[in-house]
């Protein structure tokens, strides 16, 4: 969403965002592996689930790179990759696939 509203993106170096983030075309920012406490989970309380929080420190200096107006290119690709219209693309692929 940032990259398609032409914004700077700052991200947690974790989860499914690395398919698209890099360092060269984003900020990342390490974390530390937590305990997801019921404020973090949506359905059912889960004891065991964890989440991640950034490392504070690491947050900073990337937003201080960013409000000082360093800036990371991204490749217009990503925009075509991860469009709407070829999500739906590939759901009706999946579903020709399983029901034809």
């Amino acid at each position: 969403e940032g990259f398609a509203a032409g914004k700077q993106v700052i991200s947690c170096r974790h989860s499914g965002a690395l398919d698209f983030l890099t360092d060269e075309n984003s900020f990342l920012v390490d974390s530390d592996i937590i305990p997801a406490g019921k404020k973090y989970q949506y359905w059912k309380e889960m004891p065991s689930a964890t989440t991640y929080y950034p490392k504070i420190d690491q947050l900073q200096s990337q937003m201080r790179r960013v409000f000082s107006g360093e800036k990371k290119n991204f490749d217009n690709k990503i925009k075509e990759l991860f469009s709407w219209e070829n999500s739906a693309n590939k759901i009706i692929d999946i579903y020709d696939h399983i029901y034809r």
